[in-house]
């Protein structure tokens, strides 16, 4: 199944403006993905040093709650987002979500 990272250009803006500001950007949501997004954000800290991450875990429906409710940039999911909850968002913030996949997640046996 995909691993996205679900934000908006609402997000991105907020993104920006947070990195500007030293603000840290939230990124919530699948514990599968806080790992790789803790790496992500280290490089990325590197390479843009006034930026600042913190990392939440809780599972993907926190995080997709979280963004809904405006309380995250980004979130992190291992499923895409339902249409109802594309929809709930649009409605609440005018723009539509952007579904990025970073990874596929896979069980081998």
């Amino acid at each position: 199944s995909p691993v996205l990272a679900v934000a908006s250009r609402l997000g991105a803006l907020a993104v920006a403006g947070a990195i500007a500001a030293q603000t840290p950007i939230a990124i919530s949501g699948s514990d599968t993905m806080v790992t790789l997004n803790r790496e992500l954000t280290t490089r990325y800290a590197r390479l843009v040093p006034s930026a600042r991450f913190v990392v939440f875990g809780k599972g993907s429906e926190t995080g997709i709650r979280a963004l809904l409710a405006g309380e995250t940039e980004i979130a992190a999911a291992s499923r895409r987002m339902t249409p109802a909850e594309t929809a709930d968002f649009e409605e609440r913030h005018g723009v539509k979500p952007k579904e990025i996949v970073v990874a596929l997640d896979g069980i081998a046996i």
